[in-house]
């Protein structure tokens, strides 16, 4: 019994449990304030996310109102782009019946039909060189 009567009541059993009880307090405290925390941050996020949808929204419906704007203009570009190819085809074909200056826009810029049958033969190179010396003899 000596030993109960030296020990000092200030650290008896009830305040290692004091501090154990603190801890556990402190603990749940941090825990709640994380959860909160979290909880803030996933509303933000909800905020954000659902004015990026609006965005994105209203990006769709921009977006298709200019396909709808540019429709006019690809239906012109492939209308000129057909007229040209028929000016080409018609080149071709005054060129394949001995016009001199068809043949020399055709040479000169390289113009070649997609059809293979349609194409004019190459010339041989015989002929070139002789087409070249003619057009520095007449300039």
């Amino acid at each position: 019994m000596d030993t109960q009567e030296n020990q000092n009541p200030f650290f008896s059993i009830h305040l290692p449990l004091t501090l154990i009880a603190f801890a556990f307090a402190l603990f749940f405290y941090l825990n709640v304030g994380g959860a909160k925390q979290t909880a803030e941050n996933l509303q933000w996020q909800n905020e954000n996310n659902k004015k990026q949808i609006e965005a994105l929204k209203e990006q769709k419906v921009s977006n298709e109102k200019s396909l709808e704007q540019n429709k006019a203009y690809v239906a012109t570009a492939e209308q000129t782009q057909k007229q040209f190819g028929e000016i080409m085809k018609d080149l071709l074909e005054i060129a394949e019946s001995g016009d001199a200056d068809a043949k020399l826009i055709v040479k000169t810029y390289g113009i070649a039909s997609n059809n293979p049958a349609s194409a004019p033969a190459p010339a041989p190179a015989e002929e070139k060189k002789d087409e070249k010396k003619d057009e520095k003899k007449n300039p």
